[in-house]
């Protein structure tokens, strides 16, 4: 068996497993949210991101992957968000605060996106804070 037919085995297997714990709608629940919320979420996310990169700004399509890859960038600080979170209140909430500046940094950031012509930087800039918030916001 190659490592990949493992992989799904252990996968099939760990599902059956938590099916006979718990009930099969609730492990049918999970993969219908995860794909819903992953897949549909993301792939819109990606046709908006392809459209306004080359039908707004005009870039050609490597440097519309070039900017892509730095919009990501978030993702390299998620656990310091996540210990920033637990270790700092706000207030003396923990995650209130945060939420409330995620939502507002996403807001402000969309609007901005839609409302105006960008120039490139600005427009990576507005793309950075929105993904920022997003996982700020997971």
């Amino acid at each position: 068996m190659d490592l990949m037919g493992m992989g799904f085995f252990l996968l099939q297997l760990h599902q059956m497993v938590l099916a006979k714990e718990t009930h099969w709608s609730f492990v049918f629940g999970v993969i219908v949210v995860y794909g819903i919320s992953q897949g549909l979420g993301g792939g819109t996310w990606r046709v908006a991101i392809d459209y306004y990169w080359k039908d707004v700004q005009l870039v050609q399509p490597s440097a519309a992957q070039v900017y892509q890859g730095i919009i990501y960038t978030p993702w390299i600080v998620k656990p310091f968000w996540g210990l920033l979170t637990d270790v700092l209140p706000v207030a003396g909430y923990r995650r209130k605060p945060y939420l409330i500046f995620a939502g507002l940094l996403g807001l402000v950031s969309m609007l901005t996106l839609s409302l105006s012509q960008l120039q490139i930087v600005s427009a990576l800039l507005a793309m950075t804070a929105v993904v920022q918030a997003l996982l700020l916001l997971m």
